[in-house]
C-alpha cells in the first residue's frame, strides 16, 4: 500500500487516459501492480498512427511534451518516481507511472 495525494492520482490518470483515447484511440488498457521497491501504473493505447517517435524510444520525456504528461512527471517525481514513455506491443504509446511505496501510514497534518 502506498499513500498518495489522491487528487493528483486522479487529475493525472484523467489526463493520460484522455490523451491516450484522443491520440491513439481506445480501447485504452489500464493495469497497476505493487511491489516492495515500487507500485507501477501503466496505460497502453492501440495507436491509430502508432507511436511518433521511432525507436530507440527516450527513457524519459523531453521537457517540451504536452502540459499534461508534464503534470503527470510531476506527480510521479513529488512521489518518488518517474515516467516513462515507450512504445507499446498493441502499437501505440506506452506510458508508464512508478511510485515509492512511501509510508504504511498518511502524512500527519
Amino acid at each position: 500500500m502506498a499513500w498518495v495525494d489522491r487528487q493528483l492520482l486522479q487529475r493525472t490518470l484523467h489526463n493520460l487516459i484522455e490523451n491516450a483515447v484522443e491520440h491513439g484511440g481506445p480501447p485504452v488498457l489500464i493495469t497497476a501492480r505493487t511491489g516492495e521497491a515500487c507500485t507501477l501504473i501503466q496505460l497502453e493505447d492501440t495507436g491509430r498512427t502508432g507511436p511518433a517517435i521511432p525507436p530507440p524510444l527516450p527513457r524519459l520525456l523531453p521537457a517540451h511534451k504536452g502540459l499534461g504528461l508534464q503534470a503527470a512527471r510531476r506527480f510521479c517525481r513529488s512521489h518518488g518516481g518517474e515516467l516513462r514513455l515507450g512504445a507499446s506491443e498493441r502499437g501505440g504509446w506506452q506510458v508508464q507511472l512508478t511510485l515509492d511505496p512511501g509510508p504504511t501510514h498518511p502524512p500527519r497534518p
